[in-house]
This record gives structure tokens, sequence and C-alpha cells, in this order.
């Protein structure tokens, strides 16, 4: 059963990585399955949110500096309705 189980995946992980005391690594184990515990939860692909974000922020400025949505598509491989979201929502943040 721990094959699928996702708690004990990221703690094992984790604790391969760096010392962790037995008693924080139970108490963090505790507070997730009673957080999370039966729930079907989504865990996104995209480890390079960062990146996306850097990645956006450049579109954007970008954009204000006059580059066509055209253009930015083709410079990031991107649509260019993709390229639309992403700067209408930075817009919306502002």
């Amino acid at each position: 059963m721990r094959d699928h189980d996702i708690v004990y995946d990221i703690l094992h992980r984790v604790t391969t990585l760096i010392d962790i005391p037995f008693d924080i690594l139970t108490r963090i184990e505790t507070e997730a399955r009673l957080h999370w515990g039966g729930e079907t939860v989504y865990v996104q692909k995209d480890v390079q949110r960062g990146i996306l974000a850097q990645r956006d922020a450049l579109i954007h400025k970008d954009h204000v500096l006059g580059i066509s949505i055209k253009l930015l598509a083709q410079r990031h491989s991107l649509t260019e309705r993709r390229i639309q979201q992403i700067v209408c929502r930075r817009n919306s943040q502002r």
C-alpha cells in the first residue's frame, strides 16, 4: 500500500536529502494525514513554477514596451491566446 502513499513518499524523499528528527517527522506526517487524509489531491507536474512566473513577467514587460502578441508567441513558443491570457492576468494583478 505504501506504493500509492504520497505522504510516505514525500517524507521518504525529504529524509534522504536532510536529517529530520523522528518526532518532527512524525508530527509532519500526522498533520498531513489529518489535513489531507481521504482527499483526492492534484499534484501539479510543473516543477518550474518560478521559471514560468519569470517568463510571464518578461512577456508582460515586453508587451508593455510594445512588442506584439504574435511576436511574443513566437519568441516563447506559445499560442497567441496563451500570451493574451498572461498579459490580461498580469494587468488585472496590478
